[in-house]
């Protein structure tokens, strides 16, 4: 860290703005942190955008098991270090959950350390949102997680249930239990 800044201190402001503009050029993910930053209007087209990536990771002729794991959870950090919004980042979060059930409705019963990540991604997405006040916003996605994984096996159900009702405590009268 110290060579880069002594390097970047021997540049001009021109010089400095001229090596943004070249890694913006040169890199996408540079081009929507800035995005996110210099836009507020360019968020919405990032969470599509990121959304998509997701997508295509679980939806596509090349889905390769952990690595494409590994891929999907390189994505969501990825947009958690460009993203300026709390909210866009549990969007994200979420919705790679959300993918992995649909997959594994889709596709039938998938191993143990897929499950484990997707409780993993779901506990930390819902302690974003406790964190963040955004309890009310993620509610119905949050239970019909929880809902869409009565079923499928490896205790999946049960520990997003469980994480579910730690955080919406006040979920314990509903007409329908997620257990």
């Amino acid at each position: 860290m110290e060579e880069l800044i002594r390097y970047l201190n021997q540049k001009s402001k021109a010089e400095l703005i001229s090596e943004i503009i070249d890694l913006y050029n040169n890199f996408d993910s540079l081009k929507d942190y800035f995005s996110a930053r210099y836009d507020s209007r360019q968020n919405a087209t990032l969470i599509l955008k990121y959304k998509e990536l997701l997508k295509g990771v679980f939806f596509s002729d090349d889905y390769k098991g952990s690595s494409s794991l590994s891929r999907a959870k390189g994505i969501v950090t990825l947009f958690s270090k460009i993203s300026t919004m709390e909210e866009h980042t549990v969007d994200i979060m979420i919705y790679l959950v959300e993918l992995g059930v649909e997959f594994t409705n889709e596709y039938g019963d998938i191993d143990e350390a897929f499950y484990s990540s997707m409780e993993k991604m779901f506990a930390k997405a819902l302690d974003y949102i406790s964190r963040n006040a955004l309890l009310e916003k993620f509610k119905s996605r949050c239970r019909k997680i929880v809902v869409d994984t009565k079923g499928i096996g490896w205790g999946f159900h049960d520990t997003l249930a469980d994480a579910y009702y730690d955080t919406y405590k006040d979920d314990s009268l509903l007409s329908e239990p997620l257990l």
